[in-house]
């Protein structure tokens, strides 16, 4: 039955790409050559359609205040809608993120399978773009760090003398009382104008409640996302949304408006 099920998937492959055929399983390239290509293998009861991703170790080590980068990969496949599942294994050529998703052979039909196909190779460009996400905020932490290692001293002001107090005059004896003066009431203040200036990056950005690497991330802004630059704290940007809430992030990677 596992023959039976490749073939019809071979079969339901024509015009989709190169064929390549292996042992109980067969490689589809495209035609093009854009995407890599993905594996379909038979296994008992199911068709299976797995695709791959080689990472530089380097680029997704643990870092203080990130999580671990298998954590993000098993996080991104939960996102993904119906049965993918991802994971990171060693391989010869370094880390490997797998993603892999299952057409049983109850429901298997050729519009079941094409979209298979087509879901793994979406998320095959998704991983690619979460390694290069995870590689700058783990650059943007680093920098972070360094700044707060770096201890800036500034030198104290020397006081300023203190200036004697001259002798009240007396006042003569019939000086008229001197009025209750009336308390003077403080203009409000008000907050300047919201102007978006700048907008989140893809794939989000975290943000903190004060420019200090040591806190924890407070929130992670979504893609997109239009923001207003009120001050800059060397990479820290003092950020403002629309709705009013404020935070600090990383101002190098935010995207300026057009």
């Amino acid at each position: 039955m596992s023959e039976e099920m490749l073939a019809r998937a071979k079969e339901w492959c024509a015009g989709l790409g190169t064929v390549e055929d292996g042992e109980g399983s067969f490689a589809l390239s495209s035609t093009a050559g854009s995407t890599d290509p993905v594996e379909v293998a038979a296994e008992e009861g199911a068709i299976v359609v797995r695709g791959a991703v080689t990472v530089d170790p380097s680029g997704v080590a643990p870092a203080p205040n990130a999580p671990p980068f298998a954590d993000v990969v098993r996080g991104f496949a939960v996102s993904r809608a119906g049965l993918l599942a991802a994971s990171v294994v060693e391989a010869a050529e370094g880390l490997q993120v797998r993603v892999e998703l299952p057409v049983h052979e109850d429901g298997l039909s050729r519009n079941a399978f094409l979209s298979a196909v087509a879901e793994v190779r979406k998320a095959v460009e998704g991983v690619r773009s979460l390694v290069e996400d995870f590689r700058r905020q783990r650059e943007l932490l680093a920098g972070l760090e360094a700044m707060a290692a770096t201890s800036v001293t500034e030198a104290e002001p020397e006081p300023l003398p203190e200036a004697p107090e001259p002798d009240p005059e007396p006042l003569p004896a019939s000086a008229p009382a001197v009025a209750a003066s009336e308390p003077v009431m403080a203009a409000p203040v008000v907050p300047p104008a919201w102007t978006r200036t700048h907008v989140v990056p893809a794939g989000g950005m975290p943000t903190w409640d004060a420019a200090d690497p040591t806190r924890q991330p407070i929130a992670t802004l979504q893609a997109g996302v239009e923001l207003q630059v009120l001050e800059m704290l060397g990479a820290w940007a003092h950020v403002r949304a629309a709705n009013g809430w404020a935070g600090w992030v990383d101002g190098r990677i935010l995207v300026p408006s057009p």
